[in-house]
């Protein structure tokens, strides 16, 4: 029987730069094996009060959240973090100023791979644990 994949929600700003880092870490994560969901997916034309709402059904439902650089600066990815918080979902935060992302013209791809599953599989197990 074929082992059930870890759900990873993406949280971060759906703007500017937000977009690159989530296309970056969804393919990352999607390398490591790992089933994501994310805010891109709901539709933008949905109505913003429903959008909520599925998406806190998408992070109660995700084993662990990673949360990309720049999410304080977006008021949707604040409520999203709180509700990851209140929910007890796991996080991994990447950062800009940490040892676990300084962006890809700063380290290559496959070494913040190597730091996200590393710290997402430490936050996994501690979890199960």
């Amino acid at each position: 029987m074929e082992e059930k994949k870890k759900v990873v929600y993406i949280l971060g700003p759906l703007d500017g730069r937000g977009m690159e880092h989530y296309a970056l870490v969804d393919d990352m994560l999607a390398d490591l094996g790992y089933e994501t969901i994310s805010p891109v997916l709901i539709p933008e034309s949905l109505d913003k009060g429903k959008a909520h709402f599925i998406a806190a059904a998408m992070i109660n439902s995700a084993d662990a959240v990673v949360v990309l650089p720049d999410w304080e600066k977006s008021k949707d990815a604040v409520a999203e973090h709180h509700l990851a918080y209140c929910f007890g979902t796991p996080m991994v935060e990447m950062e800009y100023t940490s040892r676990s992302y300084q962006g890809p013209a700063v380290n290559p791809p496959d070494i913040i791979k190597a730091w996200l599953k590393h710290d997402l599989e430490q936050v996994l197990e501690e979890v199960s644990a």
